[in-house]
């Protein structure tokens, strides 16, 4: 590189203090760039010659001790959970389900004659450990406390008829002074963190017979004629069978066919009038039960001067199982709901299916 003297333009050496053309003396002029250069140098070996180490091991030991810091903290969380889903299953044995009957035989329902259905769904921030046999044992339990005459049994309930059964909960008045037209099922349910509580009261079913059959057509009644057509084919060929070759023989045939089909026709006709008397005779059986039915059970179910007793101690039974779940499930309530049926939108819906079952 080069510089130029300011004083007489000579061309220099960019290291020379003094002007070899006039002796010009410019040391402290050197140019900015030349001191950035310097400085800048100067600068990059300070930064060079600095050891980083000992941040980075401070670095390390921070970041590590955070950690471990933090994986302390969830381990103690984790713990905590633990030891209080523990202890809530401490406190579920001692619902065992001893107080709960186990029912012999089968329960029929049909789902359509649902009554009211009362419902309650929570969440819990964590997993609840309690099992549906521990809370209806612990609402038995403290129906029991409550004085309600009630008792919970399980029982296998056959729906609409079908051939597949369920084991559910069912609760039965102990109060002999009312009539009892319904079966209440309590069922309790869990979905990961979610909780369902039901009570639903179903109209009990009418116990009914055996299922009418169909009445058939009546075949012809020519069946004696038929049997006498065959007597006097027999006759003829008998008669001059003797004079015409093989006349005997087709008389023969001819006559105990017709005998035969004629006896088959009879006791056809005679068979099918027994069926239709009978297929009678379980119509107005059918129609008897259905009928007293609607009259009794139905109508009683709907009516709170003559049933009211009862429906009482439903809503007892439902007040118990708030209580216990307020106690067990301590969840947040996402929703309570209660559903009731018209009594003229049931009946219409009784009369339509009424043949249905048939």
């Amino acid at each position: 590189m080069s510089k130029i003297c300011p004083n007489c333009g000579q061309e220099l050496k960019d290291d020379q203090l003094f002007c070899t053309n006039c002796g010009e003396k410019f040391e402290e002029k050197q140019t900015i760039a030349s001191k950035a250069k310097v400085n800048s140098d100067y600068l990059k070996s300070k930064i060079d010659s600095i050891d980083y180490s000992a941040a980075k091991e401070s670095i390390n030991e921070f970041t590590s001790t955070a950690y471990e810091g933090a994986k302390d903290v969830a381990n103690k969380v984790n713990k905590s959970l633990k030891e209080k889903q523990q202890k809530e299953k401490e406190k579920y044995k001692k619902y065992d389900g001893e107080n709960i009957e186990v029912s012999v035989g089968l329960t029929p329902l049909w789902t359509w004659l649902k009554k009211d259905s009362k419902k309650e769904h929570f969440y819990n921030e964590i997993e609840l450990t309690l099992e549906e046999n521990q809370f209806i044992s612990a609402v038995q339990a403290k129906l029991n406390e409550n004085m309600v005459p009630v008792q919970i049994s399980k029982e296998d309930v056959v729906w609409d008829r079908m051939d597949e059964y369920q084991s559910r909960y069912v609760i039965h008045s102990l109060d002999k002074n009312v009539v009892n037209p319904y079966s209440c099922l309590l069922s309790f349910n869990k979905i990961g963190k979610f909780t369902f509580v039901e009570e639903n009261i179903f109209i009990t079913p009418p116990h009914l017979t055996k299922v009418p059959g169909t009445k058939v057509d009546l075949p012809p009644n020519n069946g004696l004629s038929l049997i006498l057509y065959g007597v006097v084919a027999i006759v003829i060929g008998m008669a001059v069978g003797a004079e015409i070759s093989g006349l005997l023989l087709v008389c023969l045939i001819v006559g105990i066919c017709l005998i035969g089909y004629g006896i088959n026709l009879n006791m056809s006709r005679a068979s099918a009038i027994e069926h239709n008397k009978q297929v009678d005779k379980d119509i107005k059986e059918w129609n008897r039960i259905w009928d007293e039915w609607e009259r009794k059970s139905l109508m009683c179910s709907f009516q709170e001067d003559s049933n009211g007793q009862l429906s009482r101690i439903f809503d007892a039974v439902y007040d118990t199982v708030k209580q216990v779940s307020a106690e067990l499930i301590k969840g947040k309530v996402v929703s309570s709901e209660v559903e009731k049926n018209d009594l003229n939108d049931l009946e219409q819906l009784v009369s339509r299916r009424r043949n249905e079952y048939r």
